[in-house]
């Protein structure tokens, strides 16, 4: 049975082995809450020809991946007789109207969020402070041992 799939594609792994080789793509979806047993988001994987690897490359390197992909699968029988996805075609995204997904990733220049300096709020005009105003003394302030 073959159908077609938009998904949120968020690796794409080759494997090649003296036995086999191929794909496997990486696909996330946000969880219903219906199986109170999953925590965070589901996974998939569909597997594919290992052609199929330098086509996500080149989409990886235009700022598509990460992303929504809209992908053609034969649904198959696999071990156990549960679905197997196996990756047939992917639709150009640029033709697909799916947009580019700029993700922040993390710069190891810049500082963690964990590490942001913090500002004490200033006290209000009625002459309470906020929270946090009775903040550490500047660096440079003198401070008193008594």
């Amino acid at each position: 049975m073959k159908t077609t799939v938009i998904a949120n594609v968020r690796m794409v792994q080759k494997y090649d082995t003296d036995t086999t080789k191929g794909v496997n793509v990486f696909c996330e979806d946000e969880n219903d809450g219906l199986n109170e047993n999953l925590i965070g988001p589901v996974q998939l994987v569909i597997g594919g020809n290992l052609d199929h690897f330098e086509a996500f490359k080149a989409y990886e390197k235009e700022g598509f991946l990460p992303g929504q992909f809209e992908l053609s699968v034969d649904v198959t029988r696999g071990s156990g007789g549960k679905a197997k996805l196996v990756l047939i075609n992917i639709k150009d995204p640029r033709l697909a109207g799916i947009n580019r997904v700029y993700e922040q990733r993390p710069d190891p220049a810049q500082p963690s969020p964990s590490t942001n300096t913090y500002t004490a709020a200033k006290p209000d005009t009625a002459g309470q402070s906020q929270p946090n105003s009775s903040a550490a003394p500047k660096a440079d302030a003198p401070v008193s041992k008594g």
